[in-house]
């Protein structure tokens, strides 16, 4: 999804803790070299020479940065996996929620409104994202269908919320970090992932308009986990 909303240093660093920098790493080498391959194609979607100069900057800057702190970086990524696996089932959570609130949206013009608001468009945003969905359940749930399994959702809701709380709340994720240096690396991978995030779409679209013949794996995060979609509120603190 092209960038729908600014990021600062903050956020930057939220999204890059998720991912392991080894993964962004190879995955950067992998869109320069797309980059460079279809850089006509791209100075038409408004990538060309100046954003791909940049990227390849930026690319250059993580590769030091890592170089210079193997140890920090073995260290952090052993939560990798399990943070991954926690925003995975927030996603999987989050669709679901989706599901089970569409057909009311469809005839309810608040609950439509209200089921925009709560999509996320970044993992940094499932834990507000399902605190929306699980209220908006909670005040539906006579008006879903019965064979709609709500409550397990709810229930489900309350365990997850936890481990997303230790991925993106404020005072976990600092613990989460093994090493307070890595946090100019968590930017950086940042920056890196959502600079290929947006131009792997462009590259699919570019595929789609008969532009760059597509051969797999392209315009695909093929060395990271998933991840996606709306900015909500700031995460609230846990609740007692």
């Amino acid at each position: 999804m092209i960038t729908r909303t600014a990021y600062d240093a903050k956020r930057y660093k939220t999204i890059g803790a998720r991912f392991g920098s080894a993964g962004i790493h190879l995955q950067g080498q992998d869109t320069a070299t797309l980059w460079k391959e279809n850089l006509d194609v791209f100075t038409e979607y408004g990538q060309g020479s100046t954003e791909l100069t940049k990227f390849l900057e930026l690319l250059q800057r993580h590769h030091e940065a890592i170089a210079a702190r193997p140890r920090k970086l073995t260290e952090r990524t052993l939560t990798v996996a399990e943070r991954n696996a926690a925003v995975h089932e927030g996603w999987i959570w989050n669709k679901k929620a989706i599901g089970s609130l569409a057909p009311l949206a469809r005839e309810d013009s608040a609950v439509a409104v209200d089921l925009a608001n709560a999509r996320a468009v970044d993992d940094v945003d499932l834990l507000p994202s399902n605190d929306m969905l699980a209220r908006m359940l909670t005040a539906h749930i006579e008006r879903i269908a019965p064979e709609t399994p709500v409550q397990k959702r709810l229930d489900e809701h309350a365990a997850l919320r936890e481990r997303l709380w230790s991925v993106f709340g404020e005072a976990e994720s600092a613990k989460g970090r093994p090493v307070m240096d890595t946090e100019e690396i968590d930017e950086l991978d940042g920056r890196l992932y959502v600079i290929m995030r947006d131009f792997n779409e462009l590259g699919r679209a570019a595929v789609r308009a008969g532009l760059i013949v597509d051969r797999a794996p392209h315009f695909r995060f093929n060395h990271l986990g998933p991840g996606f979609r709306k900015a909500a509120d700031p995460a609230p603190s846990p609740e007692g």
